[in-house]
């Protein structure tokens, strides 16, 4: 049951992955980057031992910016 959970929530962030791109008139070259970057730390998945979510992006982001 759990692999098609993963499957469909896949499938649905494909989907929206495209409608965002068509939005904005713009196409994200890294998706992981991208799912990485809409991913809420309460939605995190983990590989490896390590979180991929936003607040990672967020850090950066806060000390590139200063």
């Amino acid at each position: 049951m759990e692999v098609v959970f993963v499957i469909a929530r896949r499938a649905i962030f494909q989907e929206n992955n495209l409608m965002l791109e068509t939005t904005i008139g713009y196409t994200f070259t890294n998706k992981a980057l991208l799912a990485e970057a809409l991913t809420h730390p309460s939605a995190t998945r983990q590989e490896n031992g390590m979180a991929f979510n936003n607040q990672r992006l967020e850090f950066l982001g806060d000390a590139v910016l200063g």
